[in-house]
């Protein structure tokens, strides 16, 4: 007996009740149950294609994450290696002047200092006009400012 979850295809076997059946694939084809950890990923994004020639057995969950974002870039750019700046979300690929890229993170140096300009305008503006507003409405109710609390 079998149905499908909307993503996958479940099957009852003994001992386990419901199991996704490319896990059940990808343990007859190692000869034993996957190692922990362990994740089958569809190469064709298809969770009913379940054949042998569409599942992949990743290590782990960050490779699995990797095969993804791989894809989604080389679908975007034409190349599988190209990045996501975090700040305007296009995609870096090769060599684009005035961008910096690490091995963790690459980005836009304009998007970048966009972003801290904006960010530290309204964190120093923002709190400090936050704070003298909510001072102002403590003191018109309590009388008193809250370094005055401290003595009381």
């Amino acid at each position: 007996m079998s149905w499908f979850d909307g993503r996958y295809i479940r099957i009852w076997t003994s001992g386990r009740l419901y199991t996704y059946e490319h896990v059940v694939i990808a343990e007859r084809a190692l000869g034993k149950s996957l190692p922990i950890g362990a994740v089958v990923h569809h190469i064709d994004d298809d969770g009913r294609n379940n054949a042998m020639n569409n599942l992949v057995l990743c290590e782990n969950h960050g490779y699995h994450a990797l095969l993804h974002h791989r894809r989604t870039a080389y679908r975007a750019t034409r190349d599988a290696n190209a990045r996501q700046c975090p700040y305007c979300h296009g995609w870096i690929s090769g060599e684009v002047p005035d961008t910096f890229i690490s091995r963790r993170v690459a980005y836009h140096r304009k998007c970048e200092l966009e972003y801290q300009r904006r960010t530290h305008v309204h964190s120093v503006l923002g709190r400090s006009e936050s704070l003298r507003r909510a001072w102002k409405i403590r003191r018109e109710f309590t009388g008193r400012m809250p370094s005055e609390d401290a003595g009381a």
